[in-house]
């Protein structure tokens, strides 16, 4: 597998914050960090898990289908999408496609 780098940005976002690249990297990938995608066919309803185990704070509606839910100290840590079928792919669900991510498939 390749190394994994912080962008420029966020390298110097890390510094700014008195972190380390290898301190954000080790608690991205060792603290067991995963983001997760459901569907619930029966509601047509999406929903993006960027941090697991995040308490919930607060939810600012994008669009009526579109809202998304912050965590402690303003992180964002989910992606609710409602009617999901005409919202993201016109009529059907699209395909997901996961690049340079360690990912594992589940049932």
């Amino acid at each position: 597998m390749k190394p994994i780098h912080l962008t420029l940005h966020a390298h110097f976002r890390c510094r700014m914050r008195g972190a380390t690249e290898e301190e954000v990297l080790r608690v991205l990938f060792l603290k067991g960090a995963v983001m997760r995608i459901t569907y619930d066919k029966e509601t047509d309803a999406l929903y993006i898990y960027l941090v697991e185990s995040e308490e919930y704070c607060k939810t600012v509606r994008l669009t009526e289908d579109i809202a998304l839910d912050f965590g402690k100290e303003e992180k964002l840590i989910g992606i609710e999408i409602l009617d999901a079928k005409e919202t993201l792919g016109k009529g059907k669900l699209p395909q997901v496609i996961v690049e340079n991510l360690p990912s594992q498939i589940a049932a």
